[in-house]
């Protein structure tokens, strides 16, 4: 199983079934290029900067009450704080949706 690959080639699972994990420093970098526009504009001019220290993303132009709201209707667990297992299912979910082999030829 290689790490750029959404499934396993001999079960068809998907790759967190298996454990595998890419380089911390790729998947780093590869994430910030993958969301550089998002985190650009992530926070309205107006925000105090409470929402980008609590959570990893925000949708972008919006305030800061607004963004709360946004993250109350998720489920707790899938809410992407700095560090918790929110950030890391959005991590998986932004790899399962756009892969590294779709913009990144080194990894075709």
């Amino acid at each position: 199983v290689h790490g750029w690959r959404k499934i396993c080639q001999h079960c068809k699972c998907p790759r967190e079934e298996h454990a595998v994990r890419m380089a911390p420093v790729d998947l780093e970098r590869m994430m910030c290029r993958l969301i550089s526009d998002f985190q650009r504009h992530s926070i309205s001019d107006d925000d105090s900067g409470c929402a980008s220290e609590e959570y990893a993303w925000v949708p972008p132009g919006l305030k800061p009450e607004q963004v709360y709201q946004f993250f109350s209707c998720l489920p707790e667990d899938k809410v992407p704080y700095v560090n918790s297992p929110g950030e890391r299912y959005r991590i998986r979910q932004l790899l399962h949706q756009l892969p590294p082999h779709d913009s990144e030829a080194q990894y075709c």
